[in-house]
């Protein structure tokens, strides 16, 4: 509480993030099927960051000091930048979410990217209507046996 009885208001700040060291506040709003993806990923992103500012985009938004906000993008050889991860605390609104929009997006067009591409299991037409993406295509997946390559180098050792 402030001396006139108001409690002061948090100050809103939304920014790119270089520092790896923000990662562990970030991790547990990751998004994946199992956790070893999710520490697979948090040793690649820690990579990332440390090659270099034009290989991934992490912009976070802080209440305070308090993270309320991140998204994270991958720089691709295409036209088009890669969404990895979104996340914003349900207690806040679109306005932080389009504030870290516009700083990716500034981000991304300084690369000459033309578009931002993720995948989503969430409703297109509300992604269309607040954010403006599209859908342009179905993704598929295909499993890779996990002893295929063990599999393979036995065979080759064995002949």
């Amino acid at each position: 509480m402030e001396a006139n009885g108001l409690e002061s208001e948090q100050l809103l700040v939304v920014k790119r993030v270089t520092d790896a060291s923000i990662l562990p506040e970030l991790e547990p709003h990751f998004v994946f099927q199992d956790e070893e993806e999710r520490g697979v990923y948090s040793v690649q992103l820690m990579q990332f960051m440390q090659l270099g500012l034009a290989r991934v985009c992490v912009v976070v938004a802080f209440e305070g000091t308090e993270v309320i906000g991140f998204v994270i993008a991958e720089n691709t050889l295409a036209p088009h930048a890669w969404l990895s991860q979104i996340w914003c605390s349900p207690q806040h609104g679109l306005d932080v979410a389009n504030q870290m929009r516009e700083v990716l997006l500034l981000w991304a067009s300084a690369l000459g990217k033309t578009h931002l591409r993720a995948v989503t299991n969430r409703d297109m037409d509300a992604l269309h209507r607040r954010f403006g993406f599209y859908e342009i295509s179905k993704n598929v997946e295909y499993k890779i046996d996990s002893n295929l390559f063990q599999e393979t180098l036995r065979l080759a050792r064995s002949k």
